[in-house]
């Protein structure tokens, strides 16, 4: 289902809810993982000094003004930085899967109008690339079937139009009826296994 010409995406949110979603579980990720790391430093080091002697008190104030700045800003920082980064790198990660299921919604509106003509077509490194192929199998089966189903029905209204139109003797119209009745059954049966 790949596409050979490849072309860019004109919107930087595809599926806007699916999108910011995404991006905020991996920002919740850094945020959560920056808090454990600044957590886990201080009492560390606060383990650390309180076993040494009975001045850690004192060392653990001035260990505190000394390095509690540089650890907090530096921590401050590297979170930014990182909701930075992931946010971006999300956003534009999320358009291999949200770009074909923008697809799939309208090639599946199009096939519940009954338009089956639209063939399915992703980027060249777009996820869901089987699914992709999956549906597009489907709609062309769909599409056999409407077709068997209109030449049969097409069958069946050409045998009522001969009864009409010509004259038949009484053979000729229940053969021509056994026809229809066959043409029927064959349509019905085939709607019962799709």
């Amino acid at each position: 289902m790949n596409n050979s010409q490849s072309f860019k995406r004109k919107k930087l949110f595809i599926q806007p809810a699916f999108q910011r979603k995404f991006i905020l579980w991996g920002m919740s990720a850094i945020v959560l993982a920056s808090v454990l790391s600044a957590t886990l430093l201080y009492f560390l080091l606060t383990a650390v000094y309180e076993s040494q002697n009975q001045s850690a008190h004192i060392i653990l104030v001035e260990s505190w003004h000394r390095l509690g700045l540089a650890i907090l800003l530096a921590n401050f920082v590297a979170l930014l930085v990182g909701l930075i980064v992931v946010a971006t790198v999300v956003l534009y990660r999320s358009h291999k899967i949200a770009g074909p299921l923008y697809r799939f919604c309208r090639i599946f509106e199009k096939v519940g109008q009954g338009d089956f003509s639209e063939p399915l077509q992703l980027r060249k490194n777009d996820e869901l690339g089987e699914v992709a192929q999956a549906i597009q199998n489907m709609v062309q089966q769909l599409n056999q079937q409407r077709s068997q189903q209109q030449q049969l029905l097409q069958s069946a209204l050409e045998s009522i139009e001969k009864i009409e139109t010509q004259r038949l003797d009484e053979s000729e119209i229940q053969s021509s009826l056994a026809s229809i009745k066959q043409l029927l059954k064959q349509l019905q049966q085939n709607n019962q296994e799709s």
